[in-house]
């Protein structure tokens, strides 16, 4: 099917199965269609036409040079009509790894499943087309300059180990991916929007109408679309809310020249800082674990704002920027995997890529909870006018030397809470080990011994009476979600260790 759709074709859907980093998407049910497509027209880039602040009010304009044409492709996944609750989520997906990655899935697929979105990838930067890989010494350049003693743990000019990334789309399947053609990232920005258009005037859905289109992002591809809500919606006005995903203090820059930003601390990142515009057009929900807030690089306590009609942040306690759930549970979590099998895979938290780690990275199973309910609280913001609940910001102390302030147990206090920190087996932090690259971002687990839970609790049944009425509360303030109620019990009384 070539079907045009203004200045845009769409082709497909595209015999075969779509290539992603680290395989495919995680568990998709049988009920859904999983479908590729190619998008192609002319995208144009936009330049400053006013100077850069920290607060986002940016004002951009299309650049006086000729539009680009480009080749690019949609991943729709899509459920029956009778199941579709009217919202779809278009993810930029990820490419630190040089390659795409949907880390938004790996995180939202359950609830993106079981109540009817439909989602849709986008391969919004030339990386994931054609490949690339960190540039080691812009990194550097850029901590040199914000924080000196992270700077010789920037990450190495070539991608993360076998098991964690994948190939650029071209190398995965020349035959297949040949024909797509990416201007550069100057060009991701209008490459989102025609893909958002797309969504609504073309037939990639079937016979299903979007009526809500979301977009969201993490990590890599938050940064740029936080550069996109401040400086690209109030123009292409195509998205209804955003869900930003673990993001750091800056954003990217509106060339899309990462690197070259990094390197020469220009544009976006010579900046102290960038908030989301506070005027901003429709909804945006951002999700801040521990390390974003105060890692070196990171740094998103400088960027912290209040919320207001338009805008919420999630702190959450006890959470890293990836974690065991996002690196290996979340290809089993298909929604019926049995509560034994996932408390294995959690438990191997000292595992990855098949590689054993001198200590366990982040092994809460909470982060993707809380994200769930975070999409389910910006559908119903933008589809039923009912604002998500307002999250406490994690303590940090005195401002001039900001700290997390942690319990007796090691735990973050303040923040979006969670059974996990507030009936601790663990301590969970945010931040990992910094000498050990892309692991630094995982954060870490350190479990309670025997003799420290008995201090703790009288025995299992005390903790799981405990568990309950904590996570109780966190149903109640609209943070975990109770179709999650059952599975987070039971996860909790198998993960307890023996008596």
């Amino acid at each position: 099917m070539a079907v045009a759709t203004d200045a845009q074709t769409i082709d497909g859907p595209i015999v075969g199965k779509p290539s992603l980093s680290r395989g495919s998407l995680a568990p998709v049910p049988d009920d859904y269609v999983v479908e590729e497509y190619f998008l192609s027209g002319n995208a144009e880039s936009f330049v400053e036409a006013a100077p850069l602040t920290s607060d986002g009010k940016w004002t951009v304009r299309p650049n006086a040079t000729p539009r680009a044409p480009f080749v690019t492709r949609l991943i729709v996944a899509r459920p029956p009509a009778t199941k579709f609750n009217g919202a779809v989520v278009v993810e930029w997906l990820n490419v630190s790894g040089g390659a795409d990655t949907s880390a938004a899935w790996a995180y939202l697929h359950r609830e993106l499943t079981r109540s009817g979105y439909v989602w849709v990838g986008v391969s919004a930067q030339r990386a994931g087309i054609d490949g690339g890989v960190a540039d080691a010494e812009a990194v550097r350049a850029y901590l040199a300059r914000q924080a000196p003693a992270a700077a010789s743990h920037a990450p190495p000019a070539k991608r993360p180990p076998s098991g964690l990334t994948g190939k650029p789309l071209k190398e995965s399947d020349e035959i297949r991916y040949g024909r797509l053609d990416h201007p550069g990232d100057a060009y991701a920005y209008d490459i989102f929007t025609q893909a958002g258009r797309a969504i609504r005037a073309s037939g990639i859905l079937g016979s299903l109408k979007a009526q809500t289109v979301l977009a969201t992002g993490a990590s890599q591809s938050a940064s740029y679309l936080v550069t996109y809500i401040n400086a690209i919606d109030p123009l292409a006005r195509v998205y209804d809310g955003y869900l930003v995903q673990v993001r750091k203090k800056t954003s990217a820059p509106i060339d899309g020249d990462v690197f070259a930003a990094l390197r020469a601390g220009t544009g976006t990142f010579a900046l102290p800082y960038v908030r989301v515009r506070d005027d901003s057009r429709v909804s945006v929900l951002t999700y801040i674990s521990e390390q974003d807030l105060m890692a070196p690089g990171l740094g998103y306590i400088e960027a912290r704002q209040p919320d207001n009609d338009h805008i919420r942040t999630w702190e959450v306690a006890g959470t890293s920027h990836g974690d065991i759930y996002g690196m290996s549970v979340t290809a089993i979590d298909t929604g019926k995997a049995p509560i034994g099998e996932l408390a294995a895979a959690y438990a191997k938290a000292d595992i990855l890529g098949g590689r054993q780690l001198a200590a366990s990275i982040n092994a809460a199973p909470q982060g993707h909870y809380v994200l769930q309910a975070g999409l389910s609280s910006l559908r119903r913001w933008v589809m039923e006018g009912e604002a998500p609940p307002i999250g406490t910001k994690l303590a940090t102390g005195e401002a001039a030397a900001p700290a997390l302030v942690l319990d007796a147990h090691g735990n973050a206090t303040g923040g979006v809470r969670t059974p996990w920190v507030d009936v601790p087996i663990a301590t969970y932090a945010g931040i990992g080990d910094p000498g050990h690259g892309a692991l630094s971002m995982m954060g870490s687990t350190e479990a309670f011994d025997a003799a420290r839970l008995a201090q703790m609790y009288r025995n299992k049944a005390d903790y799981l009476t405990r568990f309950a009425a904590a996570l109780e509360k966190s149903i109640a303030a609209g943070f975990i979600l109770a179709a999650d109620r059952d599975e987070i019990l039971a996860l909790a009384a198998e993960i307890y260790p023996a008596e």
